[in-house]
């Protein structure tokens, strides 16, 4: 599915908590076009992510077109707040940071589409 958006985009950010392994050459090869386009970075914590949005917003050039996170829900409970000590409960908590988040990408995505004078687009995944 993302391989399908990725070739209709001219430029996407790629955000992971975990490290890409070594992409075998055949793969490379076959997607050489659709490979250049994509900008990974790793955010190992919620808080960090959550600043990659943010600074995105500010991006003048090279505009992405659409935005990717991968594993959502294992990205909530990372960080320096994971450790839970608010009374409300785990669930009530994990939903507030993915409110947060989701608020935080549409945004993101509402102000890279006005930069654009067009459409930009976000992809997530749950683990």
């Amino acid at each position: 599915m993302a391989i399908r958006w990725i070739g209709h985009c001219e430029r996407v950010i790629y955000i992971t908590q975990n490290p890409l392994g070594p992409i075998p050459e055949s793969i490379s090869t076959l997607y050489y076009n659709l490979l250049k386009k994509i900008i990974v970075y790793r955010t190992p914590t919620f808080e960090k992510a959550l600043d990659k949005l943010m600074g995105l917003q500010s991006w003048l050039n090279p505009l992405p077109d659409l935005v990717i996170v991968e594993s959502l829900d294992m990205l909530l409970t990372a960080g320096s707040e994971s450790a839970l000590t608010d009374p409300v409960g785990n669930n009530d908590w994990l939903a507030l940071r993915q409110s947060l988040f989701l608020a935080c990408l549409a945004d993101t995505v509402r102000v890279l589409g006005a930069k654009l004078k067009g459409d930009c687009y976000s992809i997530t995944t749950n683990i």
